[in-house]
């Protein structure tokens, strides 16, 4: 005769039930949960970290910027950008604008969902020039780190009205020339 008793099954505690994933809509159950949770968390933890091993790796074979450097080419990017807004730009210009970027630099837009590869940049503002007048970029502040900047500034010319901006941009720099600016 079998002495051992078996307990009536338990009603799953509130902790359990939250625990346990909803039903799909095939009312089919989902994996065990415990298990394809932590499954997925050490995924997650393996993507974060070879994430993290090929950005060290990336930025060691690029050089750091300067932080002179940066500030320099920011100010001649801002003294040919101010030229090109109005009737001093020339396509000279323009080719001494672009020589900043590297070749496969993004100029964007941020505002107005754009970005422009160099050449597609070069091709706008050549299509644009002298059709500002009186153009004027005041850097206010610019902060630089390691292959990065960011510029405060105010922007200000004739087009047929007077317009006044004030914004922010950020540079990312590869190799001392600008791999990325985003104008907002």
């Amino acid at each position: 005769m079998n002495t051992h008793a078996v307990a009536p099954p338990r009603e799953p505690s509130v902790t359990s039930r939250l625990r346990t994933p909803a039903l799909l809509a095939n009312d089919a159950p989902m994996a065990s949960a415990p298990r394809s949770r932590l499954a997925h968390n050490w995924a997650c933890v393996g993507l974060v970290l070879a994430m993290s091993l090929a950005t060290v790796v990336a930025q060691q074979r690029v050089s750091p910027t300067a932080q002179s450097e940066m500030e320099g080419v920011i100010r001649r990017f801002y003294e040919l950008r101010a030229r090109t807004l109005d009737e001093r730009g020339t396509a000279q210009d323009v080719t001494d604008l672009m020589a900043l970027l590297a070749d496969t630099a993004d100029y964007e837009h941020p505002r107005a969902n754009v970005t422009l590869t160099k050449t597609q940049a070069s091709e706008g503002i050549t299509a644009h020039l002298n059709e500002g007048r009186n153009a004027r970029i005041t850097i206010r502040k610019i902060w630089t780190g390691s292959n990065v900047a960011t510029v405060e500034l105010t922007l200000q010319y004739d087009v047929p009205d007077t317009r006044v901006t004030r914004g922010v941009s950020v540079f990312e720099f590869t190799n001392g020339k600008i791999q990325r600016v985003a104008e907002y």
